[in-house]
């Protein structure tokens, strides 16, 4: 089997390709097509410890990159010695079985995601089916931490936001949970009046709700810096990718705290009762609660964020 690499591809090519190609050589006797600037591909076939081109290994030089800014309706006519064009020119000529190129295909993924995710979660009235939005939301904040690693790694701050986001994710559905059972509804309407009703029930909702939407002085807030600072310390996909977290974050608040605007703002149902909270789910949502705050403060002394 031949397989042509786009070594100008990915977050750090072509260091990542090339090494990539080198592996794939070693492990499994694949025969690959390199494309790209030539000298750029050698250089990095030296940082591997490769004083000439491996057998098994050709290069086809390219002197041109479609980059993410490119107009992707123009760019293969633009550039046609772009790595892009020469590689799929290849497979179409029967040189080799399969082409493969990183691109930015995370990036594209990451921001699909923030967007399908906001985008569904904005007019929706029943709560679970908007933390299911939000879910996707969170995934597409979870996703940028891992642009730029190479070589399975596992992006450093990315177990911190999951271990956030599970804890928030559990304290609203302990929440929903009880206001399904006990008013017969998944709506946000349920929650009107909780602040009035139940204050100690609306004080760990809105702590949770906050903390999904990123409040400072939160552990959710945190979680989203992390993967902003990320995106900036990388300094990959700026023109772009920071604008559409930026706004998806925003609009973030204006779902989640559709939430707290109905616990606090309107009145409660005629003969509301209080909710009735039992003992497990009253220190659960304590124990979220208390995480969630001590998590949104700790980082100010911790200084956690690199």
């Amino acid at each position: 089997m031949k397989i042509i690499i786009d070594a100008m591809g990915g977050d750090f090519a072509p260091e990542a390709p090339v090494r990539g190609a080198l592996l794939a050589r070693e492990k499994y006797g694949t025969d690959i097509i390199l494309t790209g600037r030539t000298a750029d591909i050698l250089r990095e076939l030296e940082k591997a410890g490769c004083k000439e081109v491996p057998q098994g290994i050709e290069i086809a030089n390219a002197e041109e990159v479609v980059e993410i800014c490119d107009d992707p309706a123009t760019a293969f006519k633009q550039k046609k010695d772009s790595s892009l064009t020469v590689g799929l020119n290849l497979l179409r000529d029967g040189q080799a079985d399969g082409f493969i190129s990183a691109g930015s295909t995370g990036a594209l993924l990451a921001a699909a995601t923030l967007l399908v995710g906001n985008l569904g979660a904005i007019p929706q009235t029943n709560l679970k089916r908007m933390m299911g939005y939000s879910s996707i939301a969170q995934a597409g904040f979870i996703l940028p931490l891992f642009i730029g690693t190479v070589d399975g790694q596992l992006a450093p701050n990315a177990p911190f936001y999951l271990a956030v986001y599970l804890v928030m994710t559990f304290g609203a559905f302990f929440a929903l949970a009880m206001i399904r059972i006990q008013r017969g509804s998944e709506e946000i309407s349920a929650f009107r009046g909780l602040g009035k009703t139940n204050p100690r029930l609306a004080l760990a909702v809105t702590i949770m709700f906050a903390s999904l939407a990123g409040m400072p002085l939160t552990a959710g807030f945190f979680a989203k810096m992390i993967s902003f600072v990320h995106v900036i310390n990388t300094g990959l996909y700026l023109d772009w990718m920071l604008p559409v977290m930026i706004v998806c974050a925003a609009s973030g608040f204006y779902y989640y705290f559709k939430v707290i605007r109905s616990m606090y703002w309107d009145k409660p149902a005629e003969n509301a009762e209080p909710v009735q909270v039992p003992a497990i789910s009253g220190v659960m949502l304590a124990a979220f609660s208390i995480f969630i705050v001590l998590g949104g403060l700790m980082p100010l002394f911790l200084n956690p964020i690199r």
